[in-house]
């Protein structure tokens, strides 16, 4: 009788270990699957505001354009053409929007009126159209061009 006992003891603290167990891994399985969907932190300096991440890339060549829209956005993208240089060894001549170059690429477009825009405020768009930097004001295009 004493080892019946004694046998249905380990049976139960057993069971007791196997159902904590149970339980801590069912609890934990919530955080391991948003962690699963949650996409890793992006390496970008200055890091946005807000990020939404879409499916699509665009790749930068030597052949890409990149275009200013008006004489307050050739400043930031000749910056940005010696900050590729240095960066990345590629070479791309800012030219006018008005230029005949219809191909993707980059656009640095200052527009006063842009919604949503505070000061110092950027909006970046990558797609497989190009990638355009809108600004409200120059610091906005700056900060938009070194992220």
């Amino acid at each position: 009788m004493l080892t019946t006992l004694h046998s249905a003891r380990k049976t139960s603290l057993f069971e007791t270990v196997l159902r904590l167990s149970m339980l801590l891994a069912m609890a934990s399985f919530p955080a391991l699957a948003a962690s699963a969907t949650t996409p890793p932190p992006l390496p970008l300096i200055p890091m946005p505001a807000n990020v939404a991440l879409m499916e699509g890339r665009y790749v930068v060549t030597p052949e890409t354009p990149l275009r200013y829209h008006d004489e307050r956005g050739a400043a930031v993208s000749h910056y940005f053409s010696k900050l590729l240089q240095q960066t990345a060894g590629l070479s791309l001549m800012p030219v006018p929007v008005s230029s005949d170059i219809a191909a993707p690429g980059i656009d640095f477009r200052l527009e006063s009126s842009a919604v949503g825009l505070p000061a110092e405020g950027y909006r970046l768009v990558v797609d497989k159209e190009g990638i355009t930097i809108t600004a409200a004001d120059e610091r906005g295009l700056f900060y938009g061009a070194v992220t």
